[in-house]
């Protein structure tokens, strides 16, 4: 959140500087004093001096109380030095005075986006989570049509624990532009972090779906909308058995009850239909994107390592399903681990077929032969030495990497 403040502040510094000081009152020597303490705070803040600048600006303000644009610039100033938990004096006034300077700076300027984040910044690192989500849901209302607006909330949300909400955000995210592949790709990092590893690699698919061809998602959605009716179907069931089981209720009102969910229930497939028509779709899937990756073959070899770090993507978060979850058949079948396993050798093999000079995923095959172990204990020595030779492999190619841009850069250096 910082580092979003931070850059905020840069790129209105930079616009000041580019139209210069148009708006102030130029011809009196105090304003013209002003300026120049204006001037050399923003220089102390590009170099992230946040004290001396603060001096300044608070200078350039006593010489000139109308130069109101100094309101944001001095409140994220005081932002920055305050420290979330430190109780001393001086650290309580910094807070203070950020808020102090930013509410200025939002009554001056209400539209100013810029302002916005900033105080739901200084509320957040302040701990007040309410008033610093109602200042991010501002900054949603202001720009709905801006990605930066869902990953800045998402962001927030998630930093506060918020993860129901967090995740809305990036699904949201995704809603603005489901054929952009960058939503899918934001919200499987997110995912990963917190190691919800099926819907990452659910979400990186995604990803590499829309990337070939967004029609792709279509046939996802069919899968999705008959895992959403096996959701519902538990439920009902679930309530269903409440009531039965609850003898408080009178017997002819349990009985309506029962009644009134099982003709819902009508409307979905059963739950043996429902698993056989999701084995069925994702073959369909399975057909089409094999023919739609046949496209690949013919890109350049730019775009082939775009796919290629896609694919990557996909394999190290299949190794870290494996690799993240205990040797424990109740909670990780030998059979379950197998599929993800699987799904990580396709994703790299995928990787490495499309740009063969690209390291990495040489890596993490090697890993995922050393997570074979875990199937097959007895063949330790076999896929020991599988993963040697895929780290051989990525060590001889990083190398070559490494050399063939050493060699391009001395070339850059004798062209200079």
């Amino acid at each position: 959140m910082k580092k979003l403040l931070y850059s905020v502040l840069i790129l209105v510094i930079a616009v000041f500087f580019l139209f210069g000081f148009s708006g102030c009152k130029k011809l009196s020597v105090s304003n013209l004093s002003a300026n120049k303490h204006l001037n050399d705070a923003n220089k102390l803040y590009t170099q992230e001096k946040f004290r001396k600048a603060s001096e300044e600006y608070e200078t350039a303000l006593k010489k000139n109380p109308e130069l109101k644009v100094a309101y944001l610039y001095l409140g994220t100033c005081y932002s920055m030095l305050y420290s979330p938990g430190k109780e001393t004096k001086r650290n309580v006034e910094y807070g203070e005075k950020a808020v102090k300077y930013l509410q200025m700076a939002e009554k001056a300027f209400p539209e100013d986006h810029n302002v916005v984040i900033a105080l739901g910044s200084i509320f957040d690192k302040l701990g007040n989570f309410e008033e610093a989500e109602k200042f991010f849901l501002k900054i949603l209302e202001k720009s709905s049509d801006s990605p930066k607006s869902y990953y800045t909330l998402a962001n927030f949300y998630s930093q506060n624990g918020k993860f129901e909400k967090a995740d809305e955000m990036y699904r949201k995210r995704i809603e603005l532009d489901p054929t952009d592949p960058t939503g899918y790709h934001y919200y499987a990092v997110y995912l990963q972090n917190y190691r919800a590893w099926d819907k990452a690699i659910i979400a990186h698919k995604k990803r590499i779906y829309t990337m070939i061809d967004p029609s792709i998602l279509d046939h996802y959605k069919e899968i999705d909308k008959i895992r959403e009716d096996i959701t519902r179907v538990n439920v009902i069931n679930k309530y269903i058995r409440n009531v039965e089981g609850n003898k408080a209720i009178p017997a002819d009102q349990r009985k309506e009850l029962v009644a009134g969910k099982k003709e819902e229930l009508k409307k979905y497939p059963t739950l043996e239909e429902a698993i056989e028509l999701i084995a069925t779709k994702e073959k369909e899937l399975e057909s089409v994107v094999a023919e739609a990756e046949k496209k690949l073959e013919s890109l350049s070899e730019e775009k082939k390592l775009e796919f290629a770090q896609a694919y990557y993507s996909l394999g190290v978060v299949a190794w870290n399903k494996s690799y993240q979850t205990p040797v424990d058949d109740d909670i990780f079948p030998k059979e379950e681990r197998k599929k993800a396993i699987d799904e990580g050798f396709s994703a790299l093999k995928k990787a490495i077929a499309l740009s063969p000079e690209y390291p990495n995923p040489y890596s993490y095959m090697g890993l995922l032969w050393r997570e074979m172990i875990k199937i097959d204990p007895k063949r330790s020595e076999e896929f020991i030495a599988k993963n040697k030779e895929y780290n051989e492999k990525f060590k001889d190619i990083y190398v070559k990497k490494r050399k063939r841009e050493q060699y391009l850069k001395e070339l850059e250096e004798l062209e200079k």
